[in-house]
């Protein structure tokens, strides 16, 4: 393995970049603190009085540890040699969680520039609770690296501020205000995601060598420069995002021109059929229709339908936002009266698909009238205009290649002491659950034993509920099948999952209820890690039994009487026979068993429950915690 180091030459003595002020170390364990000098040097760590020294071995690197410390603080953390002398500031000594993962771990407070209204629920609102100088954040910056790398590209511990909380991990914020509120101690989240990332580059070379048949693992450079490496990552990331929000933004400040511009003006072109917006390699695209209404209809409620704009969309009625929308979303927006007006009435539609081509699906392009039910179809007669030229990238990111995300954002923070880890990830392996269901074990296996410590508490979250498609959502099940391959990472000891099927939201792959995954997190390590008394899981399956044409199915983990979500049936059950296929089948509670049946299956063998993508009704416990997905034949 080619050591890859933040500074090609070792001089003047520095600590890991993890090591700033307002950081937050671990309470209760040794405490290791490492970084570079001279070959040679004597390094002496203190901290009140506890002092601890070691000597930098030949390659620059040194690497001491603290004792044990209480909860406490603030502290300052003195760092010498016999030549420079460094100062910490207000250090503090508490519980430490690492943060990973893809984009719903990543979703920040204020959201992301490049997707329009990505903030978080209740935003505004939750701006001003954040009192909690206890808490202290670190966001481990973006770096895809071929080799592993000693330290961070950059980084700092930051407290909660107007300025600096938007920017970070919703659910991890909202964890440890659940932690910090409950256990009277400082909190610090080490916050390393990178949205759209699979596992395997999450992973370490020795964890991926048992998959060299599933995927491939990129082998080790020859030769490497670090410094070109970084500025060249950098260069990329700056580029993806300026591309991004020209995707997501660009032409936004023209609204009122385009509304109101002629062909002449702008370069509109006639588009006879608001479905076929064919030929178009643009990330984005506009449409824009006019209609004419006569002076008697300005004063009706009208009801706007605009099918499924595939994938953001903005809609504009005479220059003003009437309405965002994120596919597979049905585009309907209810107009108050005297919204349309007599004569001339613009509809201006903007639609961005970073992933390919913008598209209008469905058969339904109406204007309607609450009032009298006067229809006005206006599926034909529109304008498109498409950018010129549809702007590109510039260089790799490189987040799809196995290892390189640990190499860059995970293996410079080893060996900070930490209490545990925070996951969420999955839904790039959605469609591959069988990988996944090997991999997911072997990354928590090897992070523990690169952490040191075989059983750190590791809690993640089981993929949420969504709905790729507007069409056929009944037929996507990749999201039911991984999240069962990642219920068998609980077979591994101190390992606890958050069941969220329940708290997503089916039109946005990025729910903004932050709030409900930081506190089912949080309940996970209060309960499991510091032994709270708090009910933190849901009801399980336990097994099951046949009794004539019913299937029974034992529940464990049950608190209390159990619920459904529709009280008048109880839906999510399907039963198999010997044939193998699954049927919608009915069922009823009794205390902690539920008895299923359908009319389809005279002898049922298998049962499975929240088949589905998006599952939309659910059992829940008195402490409303859902029961968790579950499939006798997975």
């Amino acid at each position: 393995m080619i050591p890859a180091t933040i500074s090609n030459a070792y001089g003047q003595m520095k600590p890991a970049q993890i090591f700033t002020d307002h950081m937050v170390l671990q309470r209760d364990m040794e405490i290791p603190v490492w970084g570079f000098a001279k070959p040679g040097d004597v390094i002496s760590v203190q901290i009140e009085s506890h002092k601890t020294t070691t000597t930098t071995d030949s390659n620059g690197r040194w690497k001491c540890k603290l004792p044990s410390m209480p909860a406490g603080g603030p502290y300052k953390m003195s760092i010498q040699s016999i030549s420079d002398a460094i100062l910490i500031s207000d250090v503090m000594i508490g519980e430490v969680w690492f943060a990973s993962g893809q984009s719903n771990m990543e979703h920040n407070l204020g959201g992301w520039p490049w997707i329009p209204h990505s903030q978080i629920k209740n935003y505004e609102q939750e701006l001003k609770d954040l009192d909690y100088p206890q808490i202290r954040m670190f966001t481990v910056p973006k770096l895809a690296s071929p080799v592993e790398m000693d330290d961070l590209r950059g980084g700092i511990w930051e407290l909660p501020t107007l300025n600096t909380l938007p920017s970070f991990s919703a659910s991890a914020w909202f964890f440890a205000k659940e932690l910090t509120k409950d256990l009277g101690v400082s909190v610090g989240i080490i916050h390393s995601s990178w949205g759209g990332t699979a596992i395997a580059p999450w992973m370490d070379r020795q964890a991926l060598k048992t998959f060299e048949n599933d995927i491939s693992v990129p082998e080790v450079p020859k030769s490497f420069n670090r410094d070109k490496w970084v500025e060249d990552a950098n260069t990329s990331w700056s580029s993806y995002i300026a591309f991004r929000e020209r995707i997501s933004n660009s032409g936004l400040d023209r609204v009122s021109f385009l509304s109101n511009s002629s062909q002449s003006e702008a370069p509109w072109k006639v588009l006879k059929k608001i479905t076929e917006p064919d030929g178009t390699s643009s990330s984005w695209i506009w449409l824009k229709k006019e209609l004419h209404l006569s002076d008697s209809t300005n004063s009706m409620e009208w009801c706007l339908e605009l099918g499924y704009l595939n994938r953001q969309a903005h809609v504009f009625l005479n220059g003003l936002e009437i309405g965002y929308f994120l596919y597979p979303k049905k585009a309907k927006i209810e107009l108050p009266p005297n919204t349309l007006k007599k004569g001339k009435n613009v509809i201006l539609i903007r639609i961005a698909q970073p992933w390919g081509i913008p598209k209008v699906e469905g058969n339904k392009f109406t204007l309607i009238s609450n009032t009298d039910k006067k229809k006005i179809d206006i599926t034909n007669n529109w304008w498109i205009l498409k950018p010129e030229v549809s702007p590109k990238p510039h260089g790799k990111l490189n987040i799809g290649s196995a290892t390189y995300l640990f190499n860059g954002m995970v293996a410079p923070v080893i060996p900070y002491a930490i209490r545990g880890f925070l996951w969420n990830q999955g839904e790039s392996d959605a469609g591959r659950s069988d990988f996944y269901k090997k991999a997911f074990p072997a990354l928590i296996t090897e992070w523990r034993k690169r952490w040191g410590k075989a059983d750190i508490p590791f809690i993640f979250v089981q993929s949420t509920n969504y709905q790729p498609s507007w069409s056929k959502p009944e037929e996507s099940w990749s999201r039911a099948s991984l999240r069962l391959a990642q219920a068998e990472a609980l077979t591994l000891p101190n390992t606890s999952m958050v069941v969220s099927m329940d708290i997503g939201d089916k039109y946005d792959v990025h729910p903004a209820n932050k709030q409900d995954f930081g506190y089912r997190m949080a309940i996970q390590a209060l309960s499991k890690v510091y032994g709270k008394d708090i009910q933190s899981d849901g009801p399980r399956y336990k097994s099951h039994f046949i009794q004539g044409n019913t299937l029974i199915v034992n529940l464990e983990e049950v608190n209390g009487l159990l619920s459904s979500t529709h009280n008048d049936s109880i839906c999510g059950f399907e039963l198999a026979g010997k044939e193998g296929e699954f049927y919608d089948a009915q069922a009823r509670i009794h205390g902690d068993q539920i008895y299923i049946a359908s009319k389809k299956i005279e002898s049922p063998i298998e049962v499975r429950y929240a088949w589905s993508d998006n599952p939309e009704c659910f059992i829940y416990d008195s402490e409303e915690l859902p029961l968790a997905p579950f499939s006798t034949v997975y």
